[in-house]
């Protein structure tokens, strides 16, 4: 399907709770998950026979563009009542079979696209700390970390024990799944869905860390629903 902007989806919030008549009470209650980015990179700026962006942009004053737009968005949803909010960082992109084949050589993870999104999660973690000193009204927000851990030779210590290809079927040249096509048996084994998503066990072990685990700064989200 289509990919809908941050900017759009907060819109599209907007039209929903003013139809619902949502009271700003409840809205204070309600969580606010949002993981965004990877795109921003992976079909972007790291994919310069389409785009110019890497020529325009280094990667620090690309980070600080993306930042720029995030703080506005985020600053808007909070106006419509947004109180408790868990931004998630970009993973180790540069770790998925895609980029390992278009910018690590085939052979090893591509560093400078994790390097790249190392930028853009400072940014991220200076910018849970502005919302949390600066904005008023009583907010929340905690910054959830799924790059440190992220790397597949550590999720191999956890069981995972394919970790430079997805678990479906893909064609030549191709990042999603072959629709009707064989996966594979043992899909809990598997880092990657695809080429470039990761897997149902990957995404439940992430959530469960995120949810009571260590990897939300200053909160994890268990502690942030309870805020």
């Amino acid at each position: 399907g289509g990919r809908i902007s941050l900017k759009k989806q907060i819109k599209n919030h907007k039209k929903a709770i003013k139809k619902a008549k949502v009271p700003a009470q409840r809205l204070e209650q309600c969580l606010y998950t949002i993981n965004i980015g990877s795109n921003d990179y992976i079909n972007n700026y790291f994919m310069s026979k389409l785009y110019n962006t890497s020529s325009l942009f280094n990667p620090n004053q690309y980070a600080y563009s993306l930042n720029l737009l995030y703080r506005t968005h985020l600053k808007r949803l909070h106006r419509l009542g947004a109180r408790k909010v868990a931004l998630f960082s970009i993973s180790k992109i540069g770790c998925t079979p895609k980029m390992i084949v278009s910018h690590g050589g085939g052979k090893g993870f591509a560093e400078e696209v994790n390097d790249a999104v190392a930028i853009f999660n400072k940014n991220l973690q200076d910018l849970v700390k502005y919302f949390n000193k600066k904005v008023k009204g009583a907010a929340k927000f905690t910054y959830v970390d799924l790059f440190s851990g992220g790397d597949p030779l550590a999720y191999r210590r956890l069981g995972f024990k394919v970790g430079d290809k997805g678990c479906c079927t893909l064609s030549s040249g191709e990042e999603l799944c072959v629709p009707n096509q064989p996966v594979c048996a043992n899909r809990s084994e598997y880092l990657f869905w695809d080429d470039i998503h990761s897997s149902e066990a990957t995404n439940m072990m992430a959530a469960k860390a995120s949810f009571d685990g260590p990897v939300g700064t200053p909160y994890s989200i268990a502690q942030l629903v309870k805020q």
